[in-house]
């Protein structure tokens, strides 16, 4: 007997699917469900799950023992991603000299302190064992990362960072209207001083894309910042999770959130230096979908 009825679409890299569940199925769990339907293993049953790419009744859900009823509306995002096989691909190299290297970070890696992460992957790519993050982007953001080639390298470009001698812009693409074409929110995060300038550069419906300029880099600081003006990060999957998601954002394959551009006064060349990375597909397509368009200095 079939497990569940179903209904299935297949959009552009076959990277989505959805089901509802039938009245006469067994009782599952979520985790259940898609392994049987999907044909996965366990592993990327729940890598599904800990991606928050999996919708229920519009709803993101992630907790594997989740209890399904009949007449349930499972909806599955980023199946490609979870579960190819490819082997790696070569993080792309911004900037090299003796010190210091710029990278332009794909989304799904963390920064560093994992055995997959951009440090580990780095390290082997370019022979350099004792090369280290200087600063850290979350798992889902893209864009420029900095690390020092060795351990020693360290003490001024950290100075750099003590002082807030960066300068670290942003693009978001978030649902919601901006208060101003330019405003600032300067307000406390876990107790410490947090400052987040923003740009509006386009507004098409209920969707914009911002720039966001930086100076302090407390934990979530943008997403955070953003939401105290009810602008929420397109993809977004830990600040704003009540009620289900908004359909055209459910196939958005991670938070739409690009570290684009940073620039520093070089300790050792005694000059400034600046790194832009451009945007990934994920982000471009994305921006498509909301008839929004890159900025021409990405393409």
């Amino acid at each position: 007997m079939p497990l569940i009825r179903y209904a299935e679409t297949m959009p552009r890299e076959h990277q989505s699917r959805q089901w509802t569940v039938n009245r006469s199925s067994p009782a599952q769990t979520l985790q259940e469900a898609l392994r049987n339907q999907l044909n996965l293993s366990g592993r990327q049953a729940k890598a599904l799950l800990d991606q928050r790419n999996v919708f229920v009744n519009g709803s993101r859900v992630w907790m594997a023992r989740h209890a399904l009823k009949a007449g349930d509306r499972i909806e599955v995002h980023g199946l490609q991603a979870a579960t190819s096989a490819n082997a790696p691909e070569k993080i792309e190299i911004l900037y090299r000299d003796t010190w210091l290297i710029a990278v332009n970070k794909p989304p799904g890696l963390v920064s560093d302190r994992e055995k997959d992460s951009v440090e580990a992957r780095l390290r082997i790519q370019c022979n350099l064992p004792d090369l280290r993050a200087l600063h850290r982007l979350d798992r889902d953001t893209s864009g420029v990362l900095l690390f020092t080639v060795t351990a020693n390298e360290r003490a001024p470009y950290l100075e750099l960072f003590r002082n807030k001698a960066l300068e670290k812009t942003y693009l978001a693409l978030a649902r919601g209207t901006p208060p101003a074409p330019r405003f600032a929110v300067d307000a406390r995060l876990d107790g410490k001083e947090a400052l987040t300038k923003v740009v509006r550069l386009q507004q098409r419906g209920g969707y914009c894309l911002l720039s966001c300029e930086i100076p302090t880099g407390r934990t979530h600081q943008i997403r955070r910042h953003l939401l105290q003006h009810g602008l929420v990060i397109v993809g977004e999957r830990q600040y704003a999770q009540k009620g289900p998601a908004p359909a055209p954002e459910r196939s958005v394959p991670r938070q739409m959130l690009h570290a684009h551009r940073l620039a520093l006064p070089c300790p050792h060349l005694n000059t400034p230096l600046q790194f832009s990375a451009p945007l990934p597909l994920d982000f471009r397509e994305a921006l498509k979908n909301f008839q929004l368009r890159a900025p021409k200095e990405t393409n």
